[in-house]
């Protein structure tokens, strides 16, 4: 892989989100929210798939955390 686009440095701000830091420089920003809609799982891809909202349902946790993460194979983080 070339090295401008792997991870440096993952930082979990449990009340903010994900910030990344990659080789060539750039900084990336994930909030809280777009983290938990663009939520992969197969229910919260069915309900889009749908039409309908994936967050807030109706026993959705709030205020919105991420209550644990961790690095996930060679790319990812779960």
């Amino acid at each position: 892989m070339d090295e401008r686009f792997e991870a440096l440095d993952i930082t979990v701000k449990r009340d903010e989100g994900v910030t990344i830091q990659f080789g060539d420089g750039h900084v990336a920003f994930f909030n809280l929210v777009d983290l938990r809609l663009g939520c992969p799982c197969a229910e919260c891809r069915s309900l889009r798939d749908r039409g309908e909202e994936s967050w807030p349902r109706p026993a959705s946790p709030l205020p919105l955390v991420i209550a644990d993460a961790e690095l996930h194979g060679g790319w990812g983080l779960s």
